[in-house]
């Protein structure tokens, strides 16, 4: 039962990973669902297990770190869409410290992001003004971020089931 919601997430984010590579949109449903069932089975796993004293903290975690998720993709909106930040709020659920070094790296990005000067945008000196054309092209690539996230997770998993066995 402890390893389900593993596999939900894994098979969702390779559901998403496809999707987000082929149209550059993720679908909400699934990962809402996955939210969902993930949560419930959480809770079974730890009342099953007589850690209910937990549950109070693990609802306001997932409560906080859902309002995290959208405050920054209200504000990250143009960079990284909401579905990026769905996704992430589903990782937090099975691997809260990946998700939340993912969550604050994004903001670290987003406001980097703000603070280059956008394409077109003139200086009084040409070279610099050459270098922050090459690098506003360079970030003009779009690269979809949830296959990112997925092997992220992975590896994620990887060095905590290898921590654990250790």
């Amino acid at each position: 039962m402890y390893f389900i919601p593993f596999i939900i997430t894994i098979l969702v984010l390779l559901f998403e990973s496809i999707s987000d590579i082929k149209t550059m949109k993720t679908y909400t449903l699934p990962i809402y669902i996955a939210c969902i069932i993930n949560i419930v089975i959480k809770i079974l796993y730890k009342v099953s297990n007589g850690s209910t004293a937990e549950l109070k903290y693990m609802c306001m975690f997932i409560i906080l770190f859902g309002m995290c998720c959208y405050c920054s993709s209200y504000l990250t909106h143009r960079q990284l869409g909401a579905g990026d930040f769905d996704i992430i709020f589903l990782i937090f659920i099975t691997q809260p410290l990946f998700a939340v070094i993912v969550l604050v790296s994004s903001i670290i990005m987003f406001i980097k992001h703000c603070i280059i000067i956008p394409k077109g945008q003139t200086t009084l000196n040409n070279d610099v003004s050459q270098e922050q054309t090459k690098l506003s092209e360079i970030l003009a690539i779009k690269i979809s971020f949830v296959p990112v996230l997925f092997i992220g997770y992975i590896i994620s998993i990887i060095f905590t089931g290898l921590g654990a066995m250790l």
